[in-house]
């Protein structure tokens, strides 16, 4: 994500050439964002496993972000509070139903309905013991092993516990022993106390958001489970030298787009005025584009388009289009206006034919060799047509087209 927005930071000058309208700004805050996203999980299960929650899929960003600063400040009753605030019942049930494709979990849920039915109704003594046994029987039918018990619980490094972060630290805390019957109100579902009843304190709303927000986390997590293991990656230096090469390309296409400087009016002006036009500039493009409709080379044609360098693109397939699609070529063309960028660009043209004329507006895209686009650094470019729908849309009038024999 960080890798997308900072490239869009780049090309959005470009970008909002070709009409797709990006606001820097907008795209800084996301950036901060992203790299507050990315520190907040581990942060959070750091602090709050321990006691109880978990961050998954599941948890709500500005909650968290709002505990971890009471936290901070050893509030911790007030953290709990404003965590077991971001579950309320209707986003539990929402959470839920992506939960039932789980087939560890499937057969479960018209318990689990029962027991939000208690949730949402305050019946905290009722939901607590079902959500806990909820969870102990889907890690069961998922690993083969409950999760709660302490001789089967920590497993090796691939093992189901492991794939969350913070989630075995989760199940330790919630699996601590409970051995001396207690009234005191706890605010961590101790799944022995609670299920074995020697802890009576249980009924209250701080225990049931954590035992919903830790069944939740472990439907998160079986996803994943689920899923085939992933093929082998990169090696850690791979991708370092990897990563290392695009900030360096990055940072030289930013270099690039600052340094550019467009064309000054007086310059355009003598572009029209002769219509000549340099190798190398998007009207050049364009000319040699309609030069090659005119002249019946589809091939060139086709190769002018930016639909010939994609990848898989068949040029044959894109001549065999262009043949069908295309009406007669105009008998002259006049480059009107020029607007560019240093990866994008609109030239506006006349196409004239007999006594007709119409004005289009193209879009233009610098590629390199690869056909990428944004071009690389130290890459030959060349400017192409986004699309060449444009020109197939041209309508001449005629006898034909008004209606009348052709003879």
């Amino acid at each position: 994500m960080l890798g997308v927005v900072k490239a869009l930071r780049v090309f959005a000058p470009a970008l909002n050439w070709l009409g797709a309208k990006l606001d820097k700004e907008t795209l800084v805050e996301t950036s901060r964002i992203a790299e507050q996203l990315l520190t907040l999980q581990a942060e959070f299960n750091d602090t709050f496993a321990k006691r109880g929650w978990i961050a998954s899929g599941a948890i709500n960003t500005e909650a968290a972000l709002q505990a971890l600063a009471l936290a901070k400040t050893q509030r911790w009753d007030e953290a709990d509070q404003v965590l077991a605030a971001s579950y309320p019942a209707s986003y539990i049930r929402a959470q839920l139903g992506s939960m039932t494709k789980l087939q560890c979990f499937a057969p479960r849920m018209t318990l689990a309905r029962l027991a939000l039915d208690d949730y949402e109704a305050g019946r905290y003594h009722a939901c607590v013991p079902v959500t806990l046994a909820l969870i102990d029987g889907t890690a069961k039918d998922l690993t083969g092993a409950g999760v709660f018990r302490a001789n089967l619980r920590v497993k090796p490094k691939e093992s189901f516990l492991e794939i969350g972060p913070g989630i075995a630290s989760l199940f330790t805390a919630l699996s601590a022993p409970r051995m001396i019957t207690s009234t005191s109100t706890i605010a961590i579902p101790f799944r022995h106390g609670i299920i074995h009843g020697t802890d009576l304190g249980y009924a209250n709303s701080i225990v049931a958001a954590k035992a919903w927000a830790a069944l939740l986390a472990l439907g998160h997590y079986a996803k994943d489970f689920l899923e085939p293991p992933p093929k082998p990656g990169p090696r850690l230096m791979e991708i370092l030298r990897e990563a290392a090469r695009t900030r360096e390309e990055l940072d030289e296409m930013e270099a690039e787009s600052r340094d550019w400087q467009p064309r000054d009016s007086a310059s355009l002006e003598r572009v029209y005025a002769s219509q000549q036009f340099d190798d190398g500039t998007p009207e050049a493009a364009v000319a040699a584009a309609l030069k090659a409709w005119s002249g019946g080379k589809w091939l060139l044609l086709a190769q002018a388009s930016s639909d010939a360098h994609k990848p898989g693109a068949k040029a044959q397939g894109l001549v065999s289009k262009l043949k069908s699609n295309l009406g007669p070529p105009p008998d002259r063309f006049e480059v009107t206006s020029v607007e560019e960028s240093w990866c994008a660009g609109w030239v506006s043209v006349r196409l004239v034919r007999g006594e007709d004329a119409q004005d289009l507006r193209l879009r233009l895209l610098k590629i390199d060799e690869t056909g990428a686009w944004p071009p690389k650094p130290k890459m030959s470019r060349r400017w192409v047509l986004h699309d060449l729908w444009p020109l197939e849309a041209i309508y001449w009038s005629s006898p034909v087209a008004d209606g009348e024999d052709a003879g």
